[in-house]
């Protein structure tokens, strides 16, 4: 990279080069005074807006976002490109490499893009990404670079003069999915304090410490030995069992298509009005801890997602 921009300069200032002896050359030729007037009008335009370029470059301020909000609930994203020149000057063009990652992917997927500049002082253009797969982006903008009025001269802009590094969140898809309740996985609280004893969300478990007066066939004799106190299941914990909607997290290979399948179901079982649970595991102190987190509605359900994603990036 670093190579393509030095012969890019190069080439530039070739181009600079060539154009002036070839003015100065026929300047020679036509010594004539009315004959020179257009070639010396024409060499001092542009002396004089390669002065203004230079000098106006370090102004701009470009910032790139994401259209809508980070979160995309699409494989489509738009970004803005917002462009604040402070200054008159006519720039022609703009180039940028934008590199992008999806959280389960090992590699950027690289972009050269070209924004044609107007003459007004704040300009916006916008880029969209296709084929997108869902979860955590990670955005670079590299080598950004101004030309003039022309396009014969350029100047790299100053990192800190335009967004290098930024992230948006695209949500799975959701589809028709066919669906038996009566299979999915159910687990009545009694049965899931065995499970997700070390969650966060323990007290979801209505799971307390012993207190006088609590029957001895409430004490739940798992976790008592793993905290070295008497912990007790409570008297009015719902012994109806709940759906449990699973994420394979650590299966990388069909992880999107995994993503889409549990969270149509997510989706279907909302709709239905059914509470539910989903569950995945989660590397703590100790290992992977298997969590969960009792499903409401689709804000609920959609921040649960975004933990998913967050906490299990590679």
């Amino acid at each position: 990279m670093y190579v393509k921009r030095c012969l890019k300069h190069i080439r530039n200032i070739i181009c600079l080069a060539v154009v002036a002896v070839a003015l100065f050359c026929v300047m020679i030729l036509y010594r004539d005074y009315s004959a020179q007037l257009p070639l010396k009008m024409g060499l001092f335009v542009i002396a004089f807006q390669w002065v203004l370029f230079f000098a106006t470059v370090f102004r701009v301020r470009v910032k790139i976002h994401v259209k809508k909000r980070k979160k995309q609930s699409s494989y489509t994203t738009d970004f803005v490109i917002a462009v604040k020149k402070h200054s008159i000057f006519p720039y022609k063009k703009m180039e940028f490499t934008l590199k992008y990652k999806n959280q389960y992917s090992d590699e950027f997927i690289t972009e050269k893009y070209k924004v044609d500049l107007k003459e007004r002082s704040n300009i916006k253009e916008y880029i969209r990404l296709r084929d997108l797969k869902c979860g955590i982006y990670e955005v670079r903008i590299e080598d950004m670079i101004m030309y003039d009025m022309f396009g014969i001269a350029s100047m790299p802009l100053r990192k800190k003069c335009y967004t290098k590094n930024f992230e948006f969140i695209v949500m799975p898809a959701v589809y028709d999915i066919k669906m038996e309740i009566d299979k999915l996985k159910t687990m009545t609280e009694e049965e899931a304090a065995d499970y997700f004893m070390e969650s966060d969300e323990l007290s979801d478990y209505a799971i307390r410490e012993f207190r006088d007066g609590d029957k001895l066939n409430k004490i739940h004799w798992k976790l008592t030995s793993k905290k070295d106190e008497i912990m007790v299941i409570h008297e009015d914990v719902n012994s109806e069992p709940f759906v449990y909607i699973s994420y394979d997290i650590r299966n990388r290979q069909n992880i999107h298509t995994m993503y889409e399948d549990c969270y149509s179901q997510c989706v279907k079982l909302v709709h239905m009005g059914v509470l539910f649970y989903v569950t995945w595991e989660e590397l703590g102190n100790n290992g992977f801890v298997l969590k969960r987190k009792f499903i409401r509605d689709i804000a609920v359900l959609d921040e649960t997602i975004v933990h998913i994603m967050t906490v299990t990036r590679g």
